[in-house]
């Protein structure tokens, strides 16, 4: 059944929280929502992609050494990249720190966000994943460190740590991988508004702010 105009305007928001643009996407698409007419009616749902699926769960790796190894950029190309996503962030008042970041695999990371969303705290938690991210250098695959994150965006610890110790969410973090694939999604971050506009990459605010309108008219014209 199709929403009724009643319900909340779905954005559901595929993204990694090791994923510098996704960072950058996630910074934008808030601020866009900020100033949209109708924020009070917009429902943003965080679903799960992992950039590296297939690293070790106790992964910590500093990224300039991981970007090299994986050949997608390094030296003063690494640099060159890095500085733009710097300057970009700092737009948005994110400090990006690439000399202190890890990568890791973020399964645990995922659950979570998910967990987060029952107790409708996961904006709070992927903030608080990125900045650990990217500011912080922290371990977003160690459970310790993802318990303490958790606290602080408002989760409660025990659960957290019974997600973590249980492997909950596994079910919902591969659904929303399949789904991801079945959209035709290859890269992140990928946003979905109202289930008719979709943006790619790590746009700027305004362009967010364009499809905010253009899905709120497509539904309230339907």
């Amino acid at each position: 059944m199709a929403p009724g105009h009643d319900d909340p305007m779905v954005i559901d928001v595929w993204a990694d929280v090791v994923c510098p643009f996704c960072c950058l996407g996630h910074a934008a698409l808030g601020r866009a929502v900020e100033d949209f007419a109708h924020r009070d009616a917009v429902d943003v749902r965080y679903r799960s992609f992992q950039l590296d699926p297939d690293l070790p769960e106790d992964t910590a790796v500093p990224v300039a050494e991981y970007l090299a190894a994986k050949g997608v950029a390094a030296g003063p190309q690494a640099d060159e990249m890095h500085d733009r996503i710097r300057a970009q962030g700092a737009a948005l008042g994110i400090e990006f720190r690439f000399d202190r970041a890890l990568m890791a695999n973020t399964r645990a990371a995922h659950r979570m966000v998910h967990l987060a969303g029952e107790s409708r705290r996961s904006a709070a938690m992927v903030e608080r994943l990125y900045r650990a991210q990217f500011t912080e250098g922290a371990r977003v695959g160690d459970h310790d460190t993802l318990v303490g994150l958790a606290a602080e965006a408002g989760v409660d610890a025990d659960a957290a740590r019974d997600v973590l110790d249980a492997r909950k969410f596994g079910d919902e973090i591969d659904d929303d991988i399949v789904r991801a694939a079945k959209l035709g999604v290859t890269g992140v971050p990928f946003v979905v508004l109202g289930g008719t506009h979709a943006v790619s990459g790590a746009q700027p605010v305004e362009l967010f702010g364009r499809a905010l309108d253009a899905a709120w008219e497509a539904r309230t014209s339907s």
